[in-house]
């Protein structure tokens, strides 16, 4: 965070100066660690609803029917993750 920030303009040598560029990163730094750690949780949750809505589908596909029917996946990675799911 301090390498982003501006060349400092307070004396390094005042210790309630050095305090106070602190608290300011820190509070900086808090402001912006909350609201991204609540958008990934949320991508997260949808990115659950959406496994679990292919998983449905093939839980609920008539017997017999070829998985390319039911739904095509994008790569092998999504795959493992919907079998896994599915194990349950």
């Amino acid at each position: 965070m301090t390498a982003l920030a501006p060349p400092l303009q307070t004396d390094i040598t005042d210790p309630s100066a050095v305090y106070a560029f602190q608290q300011s990163c820190t509070i900086a730094m808090v402001a912006g660690v909350v609201p991204i750690a609540l958008l990934f949780y949320g991508l997260g949750i949808l990115r659950l609803r959406y496994t679990d809505r292919v998983v449905r589908k093939f839980r609920d596909a008539a017997p017999g029917t070829k998985s390319k029917f039911i739904h095509k996946f994008e790569d092998a990675r999504e795959v493992e993750i919907c079998a896994r799911c599915c194990r349950k």
